[in-house]
């Protein structure tokens, strides 16, 4: 008859697997993994939740953040006179063709003020300019056109002497730089390094994408196998003032406080420092485990991770590591001599360096 109670409680509760069960002890077993399964998810619903709402906050956040940006482009876009941001950029582009034109005609007239040695581009057009022709007085005799061929001779004779230092100096101050071709090379080689390396970035951004999400799935399947084992060495560290672990996605660690039934998020930050160090060495215990569980085991190397234990706690940790070392070569680093002796107390071999 209590065996039916217990049935028809269950149904009532809304378990309909009981009736797959021979007995009601098994169901009731059953029930209770059940009832576990369901506090787990509740809590994982209320971490779910709690983050829903810490991103609709930074949702808002950032809205606000969008619409005083808007705002600012909005007032710079009044301010130069742009109707929209692509007008702006072809502003922009305006305005950078017109610095290269000036600075391009800065260069050809410092060129040219090389070149005319101080003298105007109009005193030189005059220097350079033909002669006024006298207007003939009679007929010239063959001394005077001898004299005025001599004398052109020797003008057309300096122009060239002119031509000649004009040439060298003009070689002299362009020798060292580079032709325009040579620039419009470099430059297409240039924009074809940026292309390739535009693309490699690109690359790189979308694998770090791919190993974010690989890893991402990973810790999900790995984190409850880890909450788990990494619950019970706490459990049984601490002598059941904590036993439930519960890690993220991302690997995050909560803690259920057994006084108020809460998910404790922060850890680090409202904990004491030696309950933090062994809830560290339970997930670094259950990680180990966890990569051992192909068959090679792996050994542990620690570093006096127990300077924050009360005596309580220290021996239950060394209770517990002593029975990990039956699978696992276990070194355990200390300055202490009160944890040596309890460590040899338990039969652990101590070498001292």
């Amino acid at each position: 008859r209590l065996a039916l109670d217990i049935r028809q409680l269950m149904r009532d509760q809304g378990f309909r697997e009981e009736s797959r069960h021979t007995s009601a002890l098994k169901a009731v077993r059953a029930y209770r993994i059940r009832c576990g399964q369901i506090r787990e998810k509740r809590s994982r619903v209320d971490v779910l939740t709690e983050r829903l709402g810490a991103i609709e906050i930074q949702l808002e956040d950032e809205k606000a953040d969008l619409t005083r940006k808007q705002d600012a482009l909005d007032r710079f876009l009044r301010n130069t006179g742009a109707e929209s941001p692509e007008d702006w950029r072809r502003m922009a582009e305006m305005a950078r063709e017109y610095h290269a034109a000036w600075e391009e005609r800065r260069t050809l007239e410092e060129k040219l003020t090389t070149l005319l040695r101080g003298e105007t581009l109009e005193e030189l057009r005059t220097s350079v300019g033909p002669d006024p022709v006298e207007p003939p007085s009679g007929e010239l005799g063959a001394a005077d056109l001898r004299a005025r061929l001599g004398a052109l001779d020797e003008t057309l004779e300096q122009r060239q002497r002119d031509e000649q230092e004009l040439t060298v100096h003009i070689a002299e101050r362009t020798g060292g730089m580079r032709s325009l071709n040579e620039i419009e090379e470099e430059k297409a080689v240039l924009e074809r390094r940026i292309e390739e390396l535009t693309l490699e970035f690109d690359a790189a951004v979308h694998a770090a994408g791919l190993i974010e999400n690989i890893a991402g799935d990973r810790h999900a399947r790995i984190a409850p196998h880890l909450a788990t084992t990494a619950s019970e060495y706490l459990a049984e560290i601490t002598n059941g003032a904590y036993n439930e672990l519960l890690i993220s996605r991302d690997l995050r660690i909560s803690v259920r406080i057994p006084q108020t039934q809460q998910l404790n998020e922060s850890p680090e930050r409202r904990l004491s420092k030696g309950t933090v160090d062994q809830i560290y060495l339970a997930l670094r215990l259950a990680f180990i485990k966890s990569l051992s569980r192909n068959g090679e085991t792996i050994p542990m190397l620690l570093d006096d991770p127990f300077s924050n234990y009360d005596d309580t706690r220290l021996e239950r940790a060394l209770q517990l590591l002593s029975r990990l070392s039956e699978n696992h070569q276990v070194l355990l680093f200390t300055c202490h001599e009160d944890l040596t002796a309890t460590a040899q107390q338990m039969g652990a071999s101590v070498l001292r360096l």
